[in-house]
């Protein structure tokens, strides 16, 4: 029994990913699962990463310029051939719009189960527009009912795409690290920038890009001497953020680390942000899996009003809701939380017990269960299985 998880990255850095396909080794239902990405210099073609986990990178690696087009054509062919004629999966997980056609060809001639696995709302995400957006629109609705099952990362989500598609056979799978309880506090980030121990570090994970709210957050912190704030990621708005940290002492900028590391490291700051701008669909409906990991880290959240996350915010008395997204919103909103960080505090456990990773694997399991994929003695033991 093989299972193919295909997504176009060079799986350095797919944690949801990995968290996934981990759970679904541990059912021991399948003897092979491969994790299927790009190639990339440096890396492995074939990465064994756990006894029946391993990664295949496929050629050829992303081009550059107007040679990534091409490049990733060619790769789409080396794909379908590889998943569709050489390997044959009996169940294929598609992780974005981009690879389904590779599901759906899976499933036309091998045969295959096709789990749709959308990490996001895939057709209306921030800059899509015009006739890519058209393109993506058709493609997923023609496509989308030969799926077998689909998996979603937020309710809101799940809602948009039943309505839009009719679709009964869904599920929603949050992006929550796998961790049990907040982690004690570290003191990485400190000791890294030499930021003392009586400032409150705020820190921003994630994507340095728009629709993230950092021009805003970083107008802000101007005005708040007293705090740092720490941007840890990569994207088109690194180079800015780099060049306000050179004027600016209490603006700073680190590297990524592992995915690994990722909760551990935001353990050493004060307050997680998580400003995601409602500039499309996809944004509005997203519950980011940024807010996870700070929470994970133990940190209370400063985050911007979008339904799920605010909702969750609120619920949990785990941070505050800004009134909107402007530099004065965030400069209000982190004042507040500067004040009450002990008492929001109180409010983390019982929102990592509600979302857990392990809440979100037994979901994983039940969702190989309906399909008759059983053979795993660890789902009765943990008393997962029907009674």
């Amino acid at each position: 029994m093989l299972n193919i998880h295909i997504y176009p990255s060079s799986m350095t850095h797919e944690s949801r990913l990995f968290r996934e396909t981990a759970v679904i080794e541990q059912m021991n239902g399948f003897s092979e699962i491969e994790i299927v990405g790009v190639r990339a210099t440096g890396l492995p073609n074939q990465e064994q990463i756990s006894p029946t986990r391993r990664i295949v990178r496929l050629g050829p690696q992303k081009w550059d310029g107007q040679a990534k087009a091409i490049s990733y054509a060619l790769w789409m062919l080396n794909a379908i051939w590889y998943c569709c004629f050489v390997r044959r999966p009996q169940f294929i997980n598609c992780h974005s719009l981009t690879t389904l056609p590779i599901g759906v060809l899976a499933k036309l001639f091998a045969g295959s189960t096709v789990i749709y696995d959308a990490h996001e709302l895939e057709t209306e995400t921030n800059g899509l527009q015009g006739f890519r957006q058209a393109l993506s629109r058709w493609l997923e609705r023609a496509l989308i009912r030969f799926c077998d099952h689909s998996i979603f990362v937020s309710k809101s989500i799940q809602e948009w795409y039943v309505n839009a598609y009719g679709l009964t056979d869904t599920s929603v799978i949050y992006n929550v690290p796998a961790v049990a309880s907040a982690i004690g506090k570290g003191t990485a980030l400190r000791d890294q920038l030499d930021i003392p121990a009586e400032t409150k570090i705020f820190l921003y994970l994630g994507a340095l890009a728009p629709g993230r709210g950092i021009l805003s957050i970083l107008e802000a912190f101007k005005r708040m001497p007293e705090f740092s704030v720490v941007f840890m990621g990569t994207g088109s708005l690194e180079n800015q953020i780099k060049d306000a940290a050179k004027s600016l002492p209490n603006v700073h900028y680190v590297s990524p680390v592992l995915p690994a590391d990722v909760v551990e490291t935001a353990s050493s700051a004060d307050f997680g942000i998580s400003m995601i701008e409602p500039t499309s669909l996809s944004y509005k409906f997203a519950m980011p899996n940024k807010l996870f990991e700070y929470l994970a880290a133990g940190l209370p959240v400063l985050a911007s009003p979008i339904p799920e996350q605010e909702a969750l915010v609120r619920e949990h008395g785990v941070g505050v809701v800004t009134a909107g997204l402007s530099a004065d919103d965030i400069y209000v909103a982190a004042q507040d939380i500067a004040t009450q960080g002990d008492i929001l505090r109180g409010g983390i456990s019982s929102a990592l017990a509600a979302y857990s990773w392990k809440n979100q694997s037994m979901d994983i399991q039940l969702i190989y269960n309906r399909f008759n994929v059983r053979s795993f003695p660890g789902y009765m033991r943990q008393g997962l299985g029907p009674k």
